[in-house]
């Protein structure tokens, strides 16, 4: 089960303390509370939970803060989640990309990107990623801005 839902929204911290309630909400919560809802039947099967988090949940960003803190939310949740369900043979996948150009940006909750976010990275790397994680039972998808390239952790 791949879960990909969530909205951006941007500014300064002190003036989102709205926007940062709808962030967390669903950004962290609704998919927590999906992959709640999925794990009995991921357990049957032996399936697999995989969720998009972010880049910003390890590198926090300036303008972004609410944001970022709702990806942290979720790939920590992952994390913990991961640990739990191994031994019922559930595999979980925190694919954490850069941007990604799919319109999200621009239909913020809140405000505007900041200025030197990088040009959003293709769709297509993005999927063939994490099609090789799931082939290779890794844990994360993560993305190295230094590089510019995809690590399968």
């Amino acid at each position: 089960m791949l879960v990909a839902i969530g909205v951006a929204g941007f500014g300064e911290e002190s003036e989102n303390d709205v926007v940062t309630e709808h962030l967390l909400t669903v950004n962290a919560q609704a998919p927590m509370a999906i992959g709640r809802a999925a794990l009995p039947h991921l357990t049957d099967s032996g399936g697999t939970l995989a969720m998009i988090s972010a880049i910003l949940a390890d590198v926090p960003t300036p303008g972004m803060a609410a944001y970022s803190a709702s990806k942290a939310a979720l790939s920590a949740w992952l994390t913990a989640t991961r640990g739990g369900v191994r031994k019922q043979g559930v595999r979980v996948l925190d694919v954490r990309p850069p941007h990604i150009e799919t319109g999200l940006a621009d239909r913020a909750v809140a405000g505007t990107v900041p200025s030197g976010i990088a040009a959003g990275s293709d769709v297509a790397t993005l999927v063939r990623q994490v099609l090789e994680a799931l082939r290779s039972d890794r844990r994360t998808v993560t993305f190295d801005l230094r590089s510019g390239e995809y690590a399968l952790g």
